[in-house]
């Protein structure tokens, strides 16, 4: 998370503390307060998976990225080796060794396209270019790493996603916990205003330190009048 949702969701975590825990005989269940801090709880408690999904997410990704890098160095490796032993194979075949070229451009599907043509023009030429000291396995060698390539830019691609996906939810479900406790305020402070130690208890719980971004939306264009900022 960044530090906008992490503010968000601590505050989130104490205020549901405060009245569905700490003080939950303030507020039954059959009462409007205990059923803005059911909701309240229903959204915390929604909010844990995506949290968690979103750290993992988070990880996944920056070892997708790593192992992405490489692989796109072991490819461009050997496709270079190819493309190096070529200007000798084609010796004497003008245009063959333009066949081999790699791309200047740093583009991964680039670097797959032009890798892939290289295999294929290659394997036709396997015989000579074994003849000039490359492996006998360099055609497989080679087709293993565009498949690894390939594959690694896959798993970078799901682990983006898969923390895109988290952050949105984690986004919208503080949003409308936001209002949630806009709502909520004025019923629990009603409650409390006579007991200088509760009062000052949940405005320690629904406050959100001036690093947080509130969350607007069409319902609600400015920021939740409950969120004080220090």
């Amino acid at each position: 998370m960044n530090m906008r949702q992490i503010r968000w969701y601590e505050m989130l975590v104490r205020a549901n503390e405060f009245g569905s825990v700490a003080h939950v005989d303030l507020f039954p269940a059959a009462t409007p307060g205990g059923q803005m801090f059911a909701g309240l709880n229903a959204a915390v408690t929604k909010l844990q998976p995506p949290v968690v999904a979103q750290a993992a997410g988070k990880n996944a990704a920056r070892q997708a990225a790593a192992a992405k890098d490489t692989a796109r160095a072991a490819l461009r490796k050997a496709a270079l080796t190819v493309s190096r032993t070529s200007r000798s194979v084609a010796a004497g075949s003008p245009g063959l060794a333009d066949k081999f070229r790699l791309p200047k451009s740093n583009s991964d599907q680039r670097l797959l396209a032009v890798s892939r043509a290289i295999l294929q023009e290659a394997a036709l030429l396997r015989d000579q270019f074994v003849a000039h000291n490359m492996p006998p396995t360099f055609v497989e060698d080679l087709a293993a790493k565009i498949d690894a390539f390939e594959a690694a830019i896959h798993e970078r691609t799901k682990a983006s996603e898969a923390r895109t996906a988290a952050s949105a939810e984690i986004e919208a479900t503080i949003a409308a916990s936001a209002e949630i406790i806009e709502k909520l305020d004025p019923v629990v402070m009603n409650k409390i205003e006579g007991d200088p130690g509760l009062v000052a208890e949940w405005q320690a719980a629904r406050h959100v330190s001036r690093v947080t971004i509130p969350f607007p939306n069409k319902n609600n264009p400015a920021p939740p009048s409950t969120t004080k900022v220090a």
